[in-house]
């Protein structure tokens, strides 16, 4: 035939007025090969995406169409922020008011959660009088049983961030004869794992440092104003910074669900939903807390269980 000379006579996809496309030849025997090429076919390039922080994630705002990968760009497109490398879809969510994942939704890092059914799972430990026990196909952890002068304690073994904080469990008291309550800890990061307080009037955390909401059921004079309040306490001198009795009976073996939000400073105690107080706590010490459930019985008993247990960022 007649006409310009193909450049490989081998390669019948290679000829003078073929479409150049990105395969690393010279298809329309120009001498100009996929990118160097102005006239190769955009539907053989790749989208490629900004990636400035370097983290193997683009930007998909900022895109060029390429054969081969341009400097600082990728083909991920799903960076969130581009000018940030420890954000984008490959990071883990931290609770800090970021996307870190990059998957719409800011925080909402669960730290713990568990229903107890299947046993006592990792991430958590017991001691004095607490244990593990199932009721049908129901697990929960039962920090006294109806006994005298019993104290028991749930510690998570890791510490969690304190900024911004959702707590949330089920628990049930009764059974005896009124005594003591339960509370749940924020404590200092340095407790051990075998910390556990006194009984009686300690609930278990007395002794330790740190704040707990205490949910009690007798009257030691005078630190508590009645036999049935929810409060914020200072575990070190037992001390309430804020009360309220203006609560259902919390010893009547109803399960009921309590939940601590914590923001910044600020306290806020719901119990089956409804606000039992909001306190500010200025000053808050500890930038993370070891989580801790205790109970205790002293001269007077009740069982006190917990159960549905989630610790979280909101």
């Amino acid at each position: 035939m007649s006409g310009a000379t193909d450049c490989d006579d081998g390669d019948k996809t290679v000829y003078p007025s073929a479409s150049e496309v990105c395969d690393g030849l010279d298809n329309d025997c120009d001498s100009l090969i996929d990118d160097d090429d102005p006239g190769r076919l955009l539907a053989s390039t790749t989208a490629w995406y900004d990636d400035l922080d370097a983290d193997g994630y683009g930007d998909a705002s900022a895109s060029t169409r390429a054969c081969d990968a341009p400097s600082a760009a990728v083909a991920d497109d799903g960076d969130c922020d581009d000018a940030d490398p420890s954000i984008n879809p490959g990071a883990a969510e931290a609770c800090d008011d970021l996307d870190n994942d990059c998957d719409g939704v800011t925080d909402q890092v669960v730290y713990f959660e568990s229903d107890l059914d299947g046993g006592l799972p990792s991430g958590i430990v017991l001691n004095g009088d607490a244990t593990w026990i199932r009721a049908g196909t129901d697990g929960a952890v039962r920090l006294t049983s109806i006994d005298y002068y019993q104290v028991g304690a749930a510690l998570l073994t890791d510490t969690v961030p304190a900024d911004d904080l959702v707590i949330s469990f089920r628990f049930i008291t009764g059974g005896g004869d009124g005594a003591d309550g339960l509370a749940l800890g924020l404590l200092d990061p340095s407790t051990p794992d075998t910390a556990i307080g006194v009984y009686g009037e300690g609930l278990g955390l007395y002794g330790l440092t740190g704040y707990a909401v205490e949910l009690d059921t007798y009257t030691n004079y005078p630190k508590d104003p009645d036999n049935n309040h929810i409060a914020l306490m200072d575990t070190t001198t037992l001390n309430a910074l804020v009360s309220s009795s203006s609560i259902p009976d919390l010893d009547d073996g109803v399960e009921r669900l309590l939940a601590l939000t914590k923001s910044g400073d600020d306290f806020t105690v719901t119990l089956d939903g409804a606000t039992v107080f909001t306190y500010t706590l200025t000053g808050f010490p500890y930038s993370e807390v070891r989580v801790a459930l205790a109970a205790s019985t002293g001269g007077l008993t009740n069982n006190h269980y917990f159960d549905d247990l989630t610790v979280m960022c909101p």
